[in-house]
């Protein structure tokens, strides 16, 4: 019987960070559309000036969205390669891709 491996214990690892991603992700998001209802309500801003906030929130929301994506398709790499399995080329490019995005969005 073969013992669990340190790749094995990673890929479990990275799915523990990859859950708890998924449960802050809804968090994260409703932060971001709440803190564009607080700024409209406070008045601080011109009205002008509440649409380009607003982007900037819905961008800071959509990062979080991409980390989530990005995360899930590390996780089935990593579990693929720990099965021996080679992903195919799409995969990754798909996931290099993904990577791409998350590095440049943060």
């Amino acid at each position: 019987m073969r013992g669990v491996g340190l790749a094995e214990l990673g890929v479990v690892t990275f799915a523990g960070f990859v859950l708890f991603t998924l449960v802050t992700l809804p968090i994260e998001v409703d932060a971001s559309r709440r803190a564009r209802t607080v700024l409209a309500q406070s008045r601080i801003f011109a009205p002008d000036e509440l649409e380009g906030i607003g982007r900037v929130l819905r961008a800071a929301a959509a990062t979080y969205v991409a980390a989530a994506l990005t995360a899930i398709m590390q996780l089935l790499y990593f579990a693929a390669r720990v099965a021996g399995a080679r992903p195919p080329a799409p995969v990754i490019c798909l996931v290099r891709s993904l990577l791409s995005i998350a590095a440049h969005a943060s």
